[in-house]
């Protein structure tokens, strides 16, 4: 099996619709692809290191805590003009074309689903790496000689990713 790189993966943006011909709570999306770009996240496991007088004696599972999340990717657009195609960044932050898509979670801060689907060399789907209900912490522009970077970098509400 060949080793899998950038050129292999999708990552999909998932959102709900307020409205829209197709009814309230539609999912929506925008499929980026990695062409130029990356992907990374931290599995994080607290735990409690108990002593009894100074001595190690156990561990136990300490607080779960939300996976760490960043992605960058090489863009045209932030903004799509008036009826274009959502951008990644309208997507991810639910303003401009993605101003109708909704939260995936019901709560004061607007999630997404995010999907990272690794393809094989015949663009068979071998596997799906999913996020649910993702925030953004920060986003970050960066232009460039060749071309212009958004980086993302934010929390999914889960401790470990889906995989199937």
């Amino acid at each position: 099996m060949p080793t899998r790189n950038l050129r292999d993966g999708v990552l999909t943006i998932y959102g709900k619709l307020n409205t829209g011909p197709w009814g309230p709570n539609t999912t929506i999306w925008h499929t980026v692809v990695l062409d130029e770009g990356d992907i990374s996240w931290t599995e994080t496991q607290n735990v409690i290191e108990v002593s009894d007088r100074g001595v190690l004696d156990h561990i136990r599972k300490g607080d779960e805590a939300p996976l760490d999340l960043s992605f960058s990717l090489k863009y045209q657009n932030l903004y799509g003009a008036g009826g274009a195609a959502t951008t990644a960044y309208e997507a991810i932050k639910g303003v401009g074309e993605a101003d109708s898509w909704r939260s995936v979670r019901d709560e004061d801060v607007y999630c997404v689903s995010l999907d990272f689907q690794v393809f094989n060399t015949s663009d068979t789907l071998e596997e799906t790496v999913s996020f649910h209900d993702f925030y953004h912490t920060s986003i970050e522009f960066a232009e460039g000689d060749e071309y212009n970077t958004l980086s993302v970098t934010g929390r999914s509400f889960m401790t470990a990713p889906a995989i199937s």
